[in-house]
C-alpha cells in the first residue's frame, strides 16, 4: 500500500480532515461543524469532546470511504488559537475551553500589563498584554474558578488536547507555547517570574516539542474511535495561522496570505525583534523563522450569522450559495457600511468593547446591499491593517488568499477593488490541514522538506485584478469606515458598562 499522511485541523466553527498523498496531493476530505457557546457578552466556549467525537466521526467516514491502497503513515493537527482547556488528572476536561475569542479576561490582561511593564511583557513574550492570550485567561481562571483551578493538573491547548486523546501524551507545540504569553520566545522556555509573579503553577504546562516532532503513536483506543491504525505517528503539529502559512508558501519576505474562515488572518514572515502593538507576534511552524499576523475576528463568522439569521432553512451551502447570488445583484455603490466587529475586534484597534455595525440604513437597504456590505466591511478591516503593516516597514509584494471565503469570486473582487492590488486565488486550496500534513509527512521521511511539497503540488494560482473604476470610490469610503470606529469607540464602551459584566 502507498503511504499517504492525515492532516487536519480543528478550527473555530468546523473540524477538517485530509488524506494527502506523496506528491502532497489531496486523495479524500471531510469536514463538519459544531457549537460555540455563549452564555455571556464577551464569552466563547467549546466542548473539548465535540472536537474529539466530531473528528472521530469524521475519519471513520474518511477512512471508510478511502480506496485500500493507501496507509496513513503519520498524521498532524493544526487549530485555533490561544485559548485555555484545563486537563484534571484523569485528563479529562474540568470545564468548556475558553477559546481564543473569549474576552473575558481584559481586566486581568491589564493587570498583567501594570505588573510586568509593557516593556517586559514585549520581551518575552513579543506580543502586548491581551486577553486574546493564555495568560490573562488563566489568570481569570484561577480567580474565579478556584475550584477547579485547584483540580488542574495540566492546561493544553486546542490540538494539544487531539494529540492527547491519539496519544496519550500531554504536550505542547512550540508555535502554541509561543503565543500564550506564559512563554518566553527569545530564551525557549516558561517564563518563570511571569508565573511567580501571578501565582500560576509551571507544574501545569506541558512540555514543548518542535511542531514537527513526533510525541506520541495511535493508541489501541484512539485507533478504535478513530479507524486510523494502532501505532500510527502523531507530531506535535501548530497553530492553524502557521500550517496555512506552510501551505501558502509564507517561508520569506516578500509572500503573505490572507487566511480567512470564521476570522480573518493576514500572515507574512518577519524579523523576530521587531514587535508592534497593533500585531501577533508568533514562532512559524518551521524552527527559526517568526509570523507577523493581523488577526481579525469575525470575517467569516459575519457572514455566518447573516446565513444563520436569514437562511435558517437551507443548508449550509446552500445558504451561502443565495448569499453570493444576492450581494452580486445589489449595485457595485451604494451607502451601506459594516463594521465587522460582531466579537470586539483583534487587529489593528484592540477592542473588546467595539461591536458590528450596520451604517446608512434605509428604507431602500436591500438584503442583498447588507451581504455586501459585509463582505466589503471585511475587506475594508484588512486594508486597515495592510497599510498600518507597510507604514511599519513589512514588505507585503505576492498577497494570496485561502480559506472558506477565498472560494466567493465576488468576495475576491471586492478585496482587489478595495485593496488595490492584485491578488492570487490558490485554487484547491486546503488550507491549513496541508501544513499540518507536511510536519508530519516531514517527521517520517514521506517528504523530504516543506520547500519540496510546495515545489511538486503543482497547484493553479488564478489572478483577481482590481478593476479600477472603484478605487476613488472605495478610498472615500474607507475614510468613512475607519471615522465611523473612531467617532463610536467612546459610545461601545459606555455601551459595555451600561449592559455589565462580572
Amino acid at each position: 500500500m502507498m503511504p499517504c499522511v492525515l492532516g487536519v485541523d480543528i478550527g473555530t466553527t468546523t473540524v477538517k480532515a485530509v488524506l494527502f498523498d506523496a506528491a502532497g496531493h489531496s486523495l479524500a476530505s471531510a469536514q463538519a461543524e459544531y457549537p460555540t457557546y455563549r452564555p455571556e457578552r464577551f464569552r466563547a466556549e467549546q466542548e473539548p469532546d465535540d472536537w474529539w467525537l466530531t473528528l472521530a466521526g469524521l475519519l471513520r467516514q474518511l477512512l471508510g470511504a478511502a480506496d485500500g491502497r493507501h496507509r496513513v503513515a503519520a498524521v498532524g493537527v493544526s487549530s485555533q488559537a490561544p485559548g485555555l482547556v484545563p486537563l484534571g488528572a484523569d485528563g479529562k476536561p474540568l470545564c468548556r475551553a475558553l477559546i481564543w475569542m473569549d474576552r473575558r479576561a481584559d481586566l486581568e490582561a491589564a493587570e498583567i500589563g501594570s505588573a510586568l511593564g509593557e516593556r517586559r511583557v514585549a520581551e518575552y513574550s513579543l506580543n502586548r498584554p491581551d486577553s486574546f492570550y493564555t495568560a490573562a485567561k488563566l489568570l481569570w481562571f484561577k480567580r474565579h474558578r478556584p475550584k477547579l483551578y485547584a483540580r488542574t493538573r495540566f492546561v493544553v491547548q486546542t490540538n494539544g488536547y487531539i494529540n492527547y486523546r491519539l496519544t496519550g501524551t500531554i504536550g505542547m507545540d512550540a508555535a502554541h507555547a509561543g503565543i500564550t504569553q506564559l512563554f518566553d520566545v527569545p530564551r525557549g522556555g516558561w517564563a518563570g517570574d511571569v508565573l511567580d509573579a501571578f501565582g500560576l503553577s509551571a507544574h501545569m504546562l506541558p512540555p514543548v516539542h518542535p511542531c514537527g516532532a513526533i510525541v506520541g503513536a495511535v493508541t489501541a483506543e484512539a485507533a478504535a474511535a478513530t479507524g486510523l491504525p494502532a501505532g500510527t505517528p502523531v507530531v506535535a503539529g501548530t497553530v492553524d495561522g502557521a500550517a496555512a502559512a506552510l501551505e501558502a508558501g509564507v517561508t520569506q519576505p516578500g509572500v503573505a496570505a490572507e487566511m480567512s474562515g470564521t476570522s480573518s488572518v493576514l500572515v507574512t514572515s518577519s524579523r523576530q525583534d521587531r514587535v508592534s502593538p497593533a500585531f501577533i507576534s508568533m514562532p512559524h511552524a518551521l524552527p527559526g523563522q517568526t509570523l507577523r499576523l493581523a488577526a481579525m475576528s469575525t470575517a467569516g463568522a459575519s457572514l455566518k450569522w447573516l446565513r444563520d439569521q436569514l437562511c435558517r432553512e437551507r443548508s449550509a451551502a446552500d445558504g451561502y450559495a443565495f448569499l453570493n447570488a444576492e450581494a452580486e445583484s445589489a449595485p457595485r455603490r451604494n451607502d451601506l457600511i459594516f463594521l465587522p466587529y460582531m466579537a470586539g475586534e483583534r487587529s489593528p484597534i484592540w477592542d473588546s468593547d467595539a461591536r458590528g455595525v450596520f451604517f446608512g440604513l434605509s428604507l431602500g437597504t436591500t438584503r442583498g446591499d447588507m451581504i455586501r456590505a459585509v463582505m466589503e466591511g471585511t475587506a475594508f478591516a484588512l486594508r486597515h491593517n495592510i497599510d498600518i503593516m507597510e507604514r511599519d516597514g513589512e514588505r507585503l509584494g505576492t498577497l494570496r488568499l485561502l480559506g472558506g471565503t477565498a472560494k466567493s469570486s465576488l468576495w475576491n473582487r471586492i478585496k482587489a477593488d478595495i485593496l488595490n492590488r492584485e491578488l492570487e486565488v490558490l485554487d484547491g486550496s486546503e488550507g491549513a490541514p496541508l501544513g499540518a500534513a507536511m510536519l508530519a509527512g516531514i517527521a517520517v521521511g514521506l517528504y523530504p522538506d516543506a520547500a519540496h511539497v510546495l515545489t511538486h503540488v503543482r497547484r493553479s494560482r488564478q489572478t483577481v485584478v482590481p478593476g479600477g473604476d472603484m478605487e476613488p470610490f472605495y478610498a472615500r469610503k474607507f475614510a468613512l469606515y475607519k471615522s465611523l470606529y473612531e467617532q463610536n469607540a467612546a459610545s461601545f464602551k459606555a455601551l459595555s458598562r451600561l449592559i455589565g459584566e462580572e
